[in-house]
């Protein structure tokens, strides 16, 4: 399915909250995405999904993360889409579920890094 031209189709066990703050990240209109007003982030920070997350901790790195990769990979993001985003990003067997969806939803998505 290409989300470009049709609706995504969500799993029936992804919880709304989830649901619901990937319909509004894909929002076909960049100008009513969320986070795409002036209020920025702050409006990514008010989503039900995020509810429990103290973002102040998590600022002051006082928040455990909940997946730490194994490979530590130079820059930010940079490798982690062009080298094994499965490993890095999605590692686990809680993940596995919620990679085999995107997969199939979005075949062969692909992110190019930015040059530094």
């Amino acid at each position: 399915m290409n989300i470009k031209n049709k609706e995504p189709k969500f799993p029936k066990k992804l919880d709304e909250d989830a649901t619901s703050l990937i319909r509004k990240l894909l929002r076909k209109q960049p100008d009513i995405r969320l986070g795409a007003s002036e209020r920025d982030a702050e409006e990514l920070k008010e989503c039900s999904f995020f509810k429990e997350l103290d973002f102040n901790a998590l600022s002051k790195k006082l928040i455990k993360p909940p997946i730490i990769p194994k490979q530590k990979t130079p820059g930010c993001f940079r490798r982690v889409f062009s080298r094994s985003p499965r490993q890095a990003v999605l590692s686990g067997e809680r993940y596995k579920p919620a990679l085999k969806f995107v997969e199939k939803e979005l075949g062969n998505f692909a992110c190019s890094p930015l040059s530094q």
